[in-house]
């Protein structure tokens, strides 16, 4: 019985994973993160203060660009953004459909919402969140990680 209850604990604790992108934790600094891209050979270079892209094929598609957010306070990994060029051969709408499908095999769904040409389908994932937002004809993915940066925020006396 012991042998048994030990096996089954095991499975269950090979199944939990972290959130990622390409295999790769996004819980992790943005160092780490771009170590870990190069290896799968891409390559990544500083376009904004504190934003990194670089381009990769994502669920197939090619061309797509990855941003990658570091916190203004640390190192840690804000937000990882896929932003898909327009395709010639596939519309946005047929990407946006197909990757839906998928995430919903993969992730637990959590919210959506249409409005005019806005979409916008949220998932969970293992803690973070996964957003797929269609606005007009620009389509993003958008990982977030678990880490949040905190704002200073100055409350006012009427609040």
């Amino acid at each position: 019985m012991k042998k048994i209850l030990l096996f089954f604990i095991m499975c269950l604790s090979i199944n939990v994973s972290a959130q990622s992108i390409f295999g790769i934790d996004i819980n992790t600094n943005y160092k780490n993160f771009s170590l870990q891209l190069n290896k799968k050979k891409f390559k990544v270079i500083k376009s904004k203060k504190n934003i990194y892209s670089c381009i990769v094929t994502y669920a197939g598609y090619r061309n797509v660009k990855l941003n990658f957010t570091k916190g203004h306070k640390t190192d840690m990994i804000t937000d990882v953004t896929l932003i898909f060029p327009r395709y010639k051969r596939i519309s946005v709408y047929e990407i946006f459909n197909d990757l839906n499908k998928q995430f919903e095999v993969k992730y637990q769904y959590n919210d959506c919402m249409k409005y005019g040409d806005t979409m916008y389908y949220e998932y969970n994932d293992n803690g973070g969140k996964i957003k797929i937002l269609l606005v007009s004809s620009d389509l993003y993915v958008i990982y977030e990680p678990l880490y949040k940066e905190k704002e200073n925020v100055k409350l006012s006396s009427d609040i």
